[in-house]
């Protein structure tokens, strides 16, 4: 792949690389060689995109639903069957990835509890923005000035806080453009020592309709050494999510909630 020129990339070069994109395994050339195709081919980008909200979606399932053996067996056969045929599958891929998804949904729908106009939202964004940080995948823009982000995120999901966290001990890494559930969102990534990461995930809401179903909650959610901490802002609903104690967690929010 390094002797591929960015300008001779086609749609077939970077087709085995998604799913180890996905999953975090490139190297860094062949992420930079990846992300500059995405960047000017939708076709590929939406492909991207599919193979991250199913992951999400695993994720998310994985960690509040038992799947029926018969089900689980059968996922994890077709999920093995797309990674031998990687370079081979396009229909076929495509087919076995929304029937897995299709499957997901029916347990999940058939297990979920009823809604109450007690249940907030935010126990479920909480969930997405814990997915979203374990993917670890590579930011759409990378940097560390929060106005080039604040940039970036404004022509693509909406007004958005980015601030410094520095004297928390965290510096800006970049930021991408995500799913989060029906709503197209953003996740901010920083990075403090000894390597770890923060997370801060934002659904826009500019009508304060969705804070206004989270009744006034903040949700704090702790999962696999992580902590979740969502709550509504002026115009938008965020997560922080990170390797945090309780009270540097409320410190990372307040920073987005003043």
């Amino acid at each position: 792949m390094g002797a591929v020129s960015k300008k001779a990339v086609l749609c077939a070069d970077v087709e085995p690389m998604l799913d180890l994109s996905v999953d975090g395994e490139l190297l860094a050339d062949d992420s930079a060689l990846l992300h500059g195709h995405v960047a000017t081919c939708t076709q590929c980008r939406a492909r991207l995109e599919a193979k991250r909200r199913l992951k999400a979606l695993l994720a998310v399932a994985g960690t509040s639903v038992e799947l029926p053996a018969e089900l689980e067996q059968r996922v994890r056969s077709d999920l093995h069957t797309l990674r031998r045929t990687r370079n081979t599958r396009r229909a076929a891929g495509v087919l076995v990835v929304a029937t897995i998804a299709a499957a997901l949904a029916a347990v999940l729908v058939a297990q979920a509890p009823a809604a109450t106009d007690a249940t907030p939202a935010a126990p479920a964004l909480a969930q997405a923005a814990l997915a979203r940080h374990a993917l670890d995948v590579p930011v759409d823009v990378a940097t560390p000035d929060p106005r080039r982000v604040q940039e970036f995120l404004a022509a693509r999901v909406g007004a958005l806080k980015v601030p410094r966290l520095d004297a928390l001990g965290y510096g800006l890494s970049g930021a991408r453009v995500v799913d989060v559930g029906n709503s197209r969102g953003a996740q901010l990534v920083y990075a403090g020592g000894f390597g770890q990461r923060l997370s801060v995930v934002a659904v826009p809401d500019p009508d304060g309709g969705l804070g206004r179903s989270l009744g006034g909650v903040v949700v704090e959610l702790e999962q696999g050494g992580l902590r979740a901490r969502t709550f509504a802002t002026a115009g938008n609903v965020v997560s922080v999510v990170g390797e945090l104690d309780q009270q540097r967690l409320r410190q990372v929010s307040f920073e987005f909630e003043r």
